[in-house]
């Protein structure tokens, strides 16, 4: 658990340092994390390993602040590829989180979710805050951006992708 956790560190360091910006979402300039969604989605599958060693209290106090530390890191770099699909996974991990644990955390996680939505204006961009808008609408404040373009096709193709899923499963 630990491995799969530190490992999350290779993927924050490439993302901060050879990271770019796709229509002012985060991604790496090459290899498979390139697209901003799979970014996204390596980090999300590396975070429930990060929040696994923050709980272990058998583990270093040092390392559980350290590790601490990087799960910020981790959901902000998330947040920062304009991924929709993990914003919504972020909240259902949130969820199961929040009533898996006791009161004391229940208390907790609502304070640090509570600064993170405070915060989150400071470090992500107007266009992006748009692209989540359009998570479950397809009507963005400025159609006239590049990314509000694109955000708006993207809503479009994973609507029809989704209605021609239900239709094939229903043939099927």
């Amino acid at each position: 658990m630990f491995v799969l956790a530190s490992a999350s560190v290779g993927i924050i360091y490439l993302s901060l340092k050879a990271g770019k910006a796709v229509e002012g979402r985060v991604a790496l300039e090459y290899g498979s994390l390139g697209n901003p969604n799979d970014l996204a989605a390596a980090l999300l599958i590396c975070l429930p390993f990060v929040i696994y060693v923050i709980l272990d209290r058998t583990r270093n106090a040092l390392i559980r602040f350290a590790f601490s530390g990087l799960s910020i890191m981790i959901l902000l770099t998330i947040i920062k590829t304009g991924s929709r699909a993990s914003l919504l996974v972020l909240g259902g991990m949130g969820l199961v989180i929040f009533f898996k644990t006791g009161l004391a955390n229940k208390a907790k996680l609502i304070a640090c979710s509570a600064l993170v939505i405070a915060f989150l204006p400071i470090f992500v961009s107007k266009d992006m805050l748009s692209r989540y808008a359009t998570t479950f609408s397809s009507t963005y404040a400025d159609e006239s951006s590049d990314t509000a373009v694109s955000a708006m096709q993207s809503t479009y193709a994973r609507k029809e992708l989704m209605k021609n899923a239900l239709i094939l499963t229903f043939r099927h």
